[in-house]
């Protein structure tokens, strides 16, 4: 189990009358099934990495995560996830 930065881009032009018109517009065809314009994943290496919107978050859990591991870290912010992957635990 690692912990991925994935960032997922719809880069594109909307034609409207106002930025929140352009952005609707955008969340409504993103809603509809259009496809980014780029998706990345990249493992987190350096807890100063993690975004400082996601330290008290929870992330989102892949599918093919085990249960034993879902346990592991079920309830725990993507920091504690990082500090248990990544760090050596004091006993």
């Amino acid at each position: 189990m690692k912990l991925f930065n994935t960032i997922v881009i719809w880069d594109c032009y909307v034609v409207a009358e106002s930025s929140e018109d352009a952005r609707k517009e955008l969340l409504a065809a993103i809603t509809e099934g259009e496809a980014p314009s780029e998706v990345v994943g990249s493992e987190v290496t350096r807890e100063a990495a993690i975004r400082a919107s996601w330290l008290d978050q929870r992330p989102f859990v892949a599918g093919e995560v085990s249960v034993a591991d879902r346990a592991k870290i079920k309830g725990k912010t993507t920091t504690e996830i990082f500090q248990q992957l990544y760090t050596k635990q004091a006993k």
